[in-house]
C-alpha cells in the first residue's frame, strides 16, 4: 500500500525546498545554507573577511588562527512549521601550531503526520539532519592564514538514513594591519551522501565559494563587511553588513549590526560582559528563513575562557637560623647628571599598564603614531590576551618596537 500522503509531501518539499529549486542548483544539503551564529546573520551574512569567533568554523576556518585559549559558541533557532536549527562549536588555541575546532550543525523536525492514500493516518515520522565539522587553522605568516575542515554528514528521515563527508577550506590576507582583509572560503568540496536504500542512492551537495572584504573606519569602532557567493548553478549572491562596537566601562560592550542578505534586509545586536578573564556574550539577529517564508529570531551564547590555572603547592621552608652580618660601610651618594636634551632617545617600546578606556587601537595610537599598527601590540601579547576586543586594566602589556 502507499503510504505517502499529501501532507507528507508538503512537509518533505519545505523541507528540501533549497535541494529541489534553483536555490541549491538540484542538490541536496539545503540545511548547510542556512547559516550559523545570530551575529553574523544580524550582518546580512558577511563574515568571511572578518572571521574573528568561534563561528569561522562555518564560514572561514583560516579565521580559528585568531583565536587563543578556549572559546566556545552556542545557537538555537526556533524556526516555523516546528523546525529546530542548532550549531555548537568549541576551538582551542595551541600557540605555535594553530587553532583546532570542533563543530556541530543540526536541523530538525519531529512529529510530521503521515497518511495512506485513503486518508488514514498512520502516525508521525522525523527529519534529522546533521554535520560535524573537525577544523584546524594555523598563521602561515603576520598577513596570510590559512584553514580546513573535514565534515562528516548523517541524515535521518522516515527510518532512512543516510552519511557522507566533504571538505572545507579557507584562507585570509590581511593588508595594512587590518585596514583591509580580503577572505576566501570553499564549503563543501567534493561532499555527498549515500542512503540505505535499495537503489543506493546517493546526493551530491554543492560546492558554495565565498569571497569577502573587511574594513574598519578609523573615526569610530566601526566594521563593515562585504561578501560575495556562488553556487553550482546559482547567480551571484552579496551579503553586506556593518557592526558598530561601543564600551560601557572596561566590562560591558554593546554591538549593534546591520546588513543586507541578498537584498533582505536583518539586523541583530549583543551584550557582552567580562567576568574576570572569562567573557561572556549573548547575540540576537533578526534575519530571513532561506528555508521557508518570513522571517526567524536567532540567538547565539559565546563564550572566551582561558586555559585552567595550575596551582603549584608552596614548598614548607624550615626555619633556619639567623646569620647576623656587621653592618657595611656607607659610601656617600653619587650625585647623578642629566642628561643633555640631544641625548635622549625616544622609542616605541617597553611596558604598558592597561587603564580603563583604554584598547588596542588606541594605545598603538599612542605609541606608534598610528593605531591601525594594534596588531603589533597583540601578537606580541597572545599569552595574555585570548580575544583582541578584550583587555582588562592594570594588564601588563609588552609594547614592541616599531618595525
Amino acid at each position: 500500500m502507499l503510504k505517502i500522503t499529501i501532507i507528507s509531501i508538503i512537509f518533505l518539499a519545505l523541507f528540501f525546498s533549497l535541494a529541489i529549486t534553483d536555490d541549491s542548483g538540484g542538490y541536496g544539503g539545503a540545511f548547510l545554507k542556512v547559516g550559523v551564529s545570530a551575529r553574523i546573520l544580524g550582518m546580512g551574512g558577511a563574515f568571511v573577511g572578518l572571521s574573528d569567533d568561534v563561528s569561522s568554523i562555518y564560514w572561514n576556518p583560516a579565521g580559528l588562527s585568531q583565536l587563543q585559549n578556549y572559546h566556545a559558541e552556542f545557537m538555537h533557532a526556533k524556526m516555523s512549521i516546528d523546525r529546530s536549527y542548532n550549531f555548537i562549536a568549541f576551538c582551542k588555541g595551541l600557540g605555535n601550531y594553530g587553532t583546532a575546532g570542533f563543530g556541530w550543525i543540526n536541523y530538525s523536525v519531529s512529529d510530521i503526520p503521515s497518511y495512506d492514500e485513503y486518508r488514514n493516518y498512520l502516525g508521525t515520522f522525523s527529519d534529522s539532519e546533521n554535520a560535524f565539522l573537525f577544523s584546524y587553522s594555523r598563521e602561515i605568516n603576520k598577513r596570510l592564514s590559512l584553514g580546513g575542515s573535514f565534515k562528516l554528514y548523517t541524515n535521518g528521515l522516515a527510518g532512512y538514513k543516510s552519511s557522507g563527508k566533504g571538505f572545507d577550506i579557507g584562507t585570509i590576507y590581511e593588508v595594512n594591519e587590518k585596514y583591509l582583509v580580503f577572505g576566501f572560503s570553499a564549503q563543501d568540496i567534493f561532499a555527498s551522501v549515500k542512503w540505505n536504500t535499495i537503489s543506493k542512492r546517493e546526493d551530491p551537495y554543492p560546492t558554495t565559494y565565498r569571497f569577502g572584504v573587511k574594513t574598519e573606519t578609523p573615526f569610530k569602532p566601526i566594521c563593515v563587511l562585504f561578501d560575495l557567493e556562488k553556487q553550482n548553478k546559482v547567480g551571484l549572491k552579496y551579503h553586506l553588513g556593518a557592526e558598530y562596537s561601543y564600551y560601557l566601562g572596561s566590562k560591558t560592550k554593546l554591538d549593534f549590526r546591520g546588513g543586507i542578505n541578498d537584498s533582505k534586509y536583518t539586523f541583530g545586536a549583543s551584550f557582552n560582559y567580562s567576568f574576570g578573564t572569562y567573557i561572556i556574550g549573548l547575540d540576537y539577529s533578526y534575519a530571513s528563513d532561506p528555508l521557508g517564508a518570513g522571517n526567524t529570531h536567532r540567538f547565539s551564547l559565546g563564550i572566551d575562557f582561558p586555559e585552567k590555572l595550575r596551582v603549584t603547592p608552596q614548598p614548607i621552608h624550615e626555619e633556619l637560623p639567623i646569620e647576623v652580618k656587621p653592618p657595611l660601610e656607607e659610601k656617600p651618594p653619587v650625585e647623578e647628571k642629566p642628561v643633555p636634551p640631544s641625548k635622549i632617545i625616544i622609542y616605541p617600546g617597553g611596558e604598558h599598564f592597561v587603564s580603563s578606556g583604554d584598547c588596542l587601537f588606541i594605545i598603538a595610537g599612542k605609541y606608534y603614531h598610528d593605531p591601525f599598527k594594534w596588531r603589533l601590540i597583540y601578537n606580541a601579547n597572545k599569552d595574555i590576551i585570548s580575544n583582541p576586543h578584550w583587555i582588562y586594566p592594570d594588564m601588563k602589556l609588552v609594547i614592541p618596537p616599531y618595525p
